[in-house]
């Protein structure tokens, strides 16, 4: 899978999955343009990514606010040149995990809405007239297990579970609009996902359990499937939501 002279968005790439997303995709050769609400952690990405030889730019972004994205966009191209993959990982549960519904405010849930899922849309609408004009892109939404079933936080994650869920959808109906474009767009749902020295911590006790591969997952292991998914080996492939859970939820 070869990204030579491809340019590559990751949003949310200061950390954890995002982070990886965006080395393997250096690794492979990609222009990537890490982005993240937290400049420093963005710019600690694109450092180890010239550490290994590979090329980065780093924009800081807060992908709830339009115009934010809309710069940043802009600035993708400018130094760029072009966008063919746009990986919308941004997300997270913030402070409301372990919370009842009815301690939940309307605050609350519409602060995780919009970085779940306004932050989704925000990204893609800025994104797409390019990709129109390239006729070629490959767009890919990190979305959850939770948008499929119940979170293992059991409460507090209600506004996340559904902004996911929403995000699944919206990913079918924009891969339709777009397929004349020849532009795929994917949904990547991880399972339990930990950094490598957290998921040590668990292996082989009661969080494995209800997992069939017996181990919780890494963020290469999403990374992975995100670089297939985003290559032009996986180009017969678009609207669909793949699960990466080590069989935890099989459909």
């Amino acid at each position: 899978m070869d990204f030579e002279s491809k340019a590559v968005i990751v949003t949310g790439s200061g950390r954890r999955i995002g982070k990886e997303i965006a080395k393997l995709f250096a690794r492979n050769g990609a222009d990537v343009a890490c982005t993240d609400l937290h400049f420093q952690l963005a710019q600690k990405t694109a450092n180890e990514i010239a550490a290994e030889g590979g090329r980065a730019v780093v924009i800081k972004t807060d992908v709830t606010r339009p115009k934010e994205v809309e710069e940043m966009v802009s600035t993708v191209v400018k130094k760029l040149g072009r966008i063919d993959v746009l990986v919308n990982n941004a997300g997270g549960t913030m402070e409301l995990r372990r919370r009842a519904l009815e301690d939940v405010t309307d605050e609350d849930w519409d602060k995780i809405v919009r970085l779940n899922l306004y932050g989704v849309f925000n990204c893609c609408r800025a994104t797409v007239p390019y990709m129109k004009k390239q006729r070629y892109g490959k767009i890919i939404n990190i979305g959850s297990g939770a948008g499929f079933q119940w979170g293992a936080a059991r409460t507090g994650i209600q506004a996340y579970a559904a902004a996911k869920a929403g995000v699944m959808g919206f990913t079918r109906h924009l891969a339709y609009e777009l397929a004349g474009y020849n532009i795929n767009v994917n949904c990547i749902s991880p399972g339990i996902i930990l950094t490598n020295e957290q998921a040590a911590k668990y292996d082989g006790d009661e969080y494995t359990k209800a997992i069939p591969l017996n181990r919780i997952g890494r963020p290469e292991d999403v990374a992975n499937v995100v670089l297939f998914i985003a290559s032009d080996e996986a180009s017969y492939i678009t609207g669909q939501t793949l699960m990466v859970n080590g069989g935890r939820m099989m459909r």
